[in-house]
């Protein structure tokens, strides 16, 4: 368990050009790359992940009815990294 300040974490994810959700998405990555290397697996070309995304957001923000919206406001977004 790691504890980092949330400001120092935001401001370190903008500064590569992601969010938080990012950040924590590329350090999961790079674990899973440091694992299959000290097991003597081949490194993999490319690591293909699954992220949930609120449209919650921006429906609201677009002033898209309630009874227009989708019934489910999550969605999951296919990142390679």
């Amino acid at each position: 368990m790691a504890r980092i300040d949330h400001d120092l974490w935001r401001r370190t994810a903008r500064a590569h050009g992601g969010s938080s959700n990012t950040l924590f998405i590329a350090i999961l990555a790079n674990l899973l790359r440091q694992a299959r290397r000290a097991r003597g697996e081949a490194p993999l070309d490319r690591l293909r992940t699954l992220m949930p995304v609120d449209i919650g957001m921006a429906l609201d923000a677009m002033n898209v009815p309630i009874e227009e919206r989708p019934t489910a406001t999550v969605i999951a977004s296919l990142i390679d990294l």
